[in-house]
């Protein structure tokens, strides 16, 4: 039978698509399926419900135990149950006493006015991606319905929301820059970070700055100049904007009798190989495994930190790479050089190494009379 007029239980099942007829016939009802088998049931257990009401599903939301349910395409509500048919031709039902159901707040004409305006606003106040469109009107236009229960529809009504009393500078989120934003775009972390945007309207972006935003692309004129106005020590942006800070701190009066080398082979770094393992002996004769940078002392030469800038989309995904910067992070330890790692999803690059050399310097300081 048509499953969207019908519902048929029987013995409290729904028995609806298999049935082709059902007949009462004095208190029994004989039920036949597309078997062509007829069968005959008391008629305490057969219910037939024919009054269906198809419901809007393009504007509510079904919750079942607290989390809403996705992917539906039609519904109908057969009394107390409620048919749902979703769009890989599933087909569930459920107990009206089961789920909760809501209707967006964008049936209200007002809440849908507000709601296009901040869509169209976002399309020019928004980071912009790599293909040139809008972060936020991306966002915007993922979502087709809102909770009534929700910030957002209480903003779009134009309702008072509860004020905190803030005493200090919101930083958005966990000190938020945008390397840190574009690092987190794939990860459970930017599910976080998009629904507290767009159901808390809290967006305050961090006071802590990062070279590396001028790797992504609202900044790429802006890294075209850095790059033209300073040397270029790599074929990488990264690096080349490391190397900028780097020659920044050691520019500083306490660190004036040292200097930076670029790639720096492990191999010529490490003579005696007799603390490694056969796989790590091979990683370290490998002319291709090298440093990013070596800070060294200008009077003896030798090293006084290593410092390896971390792509966050070559490093982050790749295990291969993640497995590579451990061996490297055990070799260099065997030796007692210390190592500094800079994410370019990171921030506050230039203090992380002033503090850091002050930390491997300062045993040598203490000991000068």
């Amino acid at each position: 039978m048509n499953i969207e007029e019908n519902l048929i239980l029987i013995k409290g099942e729904d028995k609806t698509e298999k049935v082709i007829t059902c007949v009462n016939n004095n208190g029994k009802c004989l039920v036949t399926f597309d078997n062509n088998k007829t069968y005959t049931y008391s008629s305490n257990n057969v219910k037939w419900f024919r009054n269906s009401i198809e419901i809007n599903a393009e504007t509510t939301i079904i919750y079942e135990n607290n989390g809403p349910i996705s992917g539906v395409v039609k519904i109908f509500k057969f009394e107390q149950h409620i048919r749902v048919c979703f769009k890989s031709g599933y087909k569930k039902l459920f107990n009206i006493s089961d789920i909760l159901m809501e209707k967006t707040s964008l049936n209200n004409k007002i809440s849908n006015n507000y709601f296009e305006y901040l869509k169209k606003l976002s399309a020019n106040v928004s980071i912009t991606l790599d293909d040139e469109s809008s972060f936020l009107s991306k966002q915007y236009n993922k979502i087709k319905i809102i909770s009534p229960r929700s910030v957002l529809s209480s903003y779009l009504k134009v309702q008072a929301l509860k004020k905190r009393k803030i005493t200090n500078e919101i930083i958005f989120p966990f000190g938020f820059n945008i390397s840190q934003k574009s690092a987190s775009d794939n990860t459970n972390i930017g599910d976080l970070i998009k629904y507290i945007q767009y159901n808390n309207f809290e967006i305050i972006n961090s006071n802590i700055s990062s070279v590396f935003d001028f790797l992504y692309s609202n900044y790429s004129k802006k890294l075209l100049e850095i790059l033209n106005k300073n040397k270029r020590v790599s074929e990488f942006a990264s690096e080349n904007l490391m190397n900028m800070v780097i020659e920044k701190v050691l520019c500083q009066e306490k660190f004036k009798f040292l200097d930076v080398v670029l790639h720096q082979p492990l191999k010529m770094l490490i003579k005696d190989t007799s603390k490694l393992t056969e796989i790590e002996h091979k990683f370290v004769k490998n002319i291709l495994t090298h440093t990013d940078f070596i800070i060294f002392n200008k009077l003896d030469k030798m090293p006084v930190l290593v410092v390896e800038v971390d792509g966050y989309a070559f490093h982050a995904n790749n295990k291969v790479q993640l497995e590579r910067d451990k061996m490297k992070d055990e070799i260099l330890t065997k030796y007692n050089i210390p190592i500094l790692r800079i994410s370019t999803n990171g921030s506050g690059e230039e203090l992380k190494l002033s503090n850091k050399l002050s930390e491997v310097l300062k045993p040598n300081s203490e000991n000068i009379i």
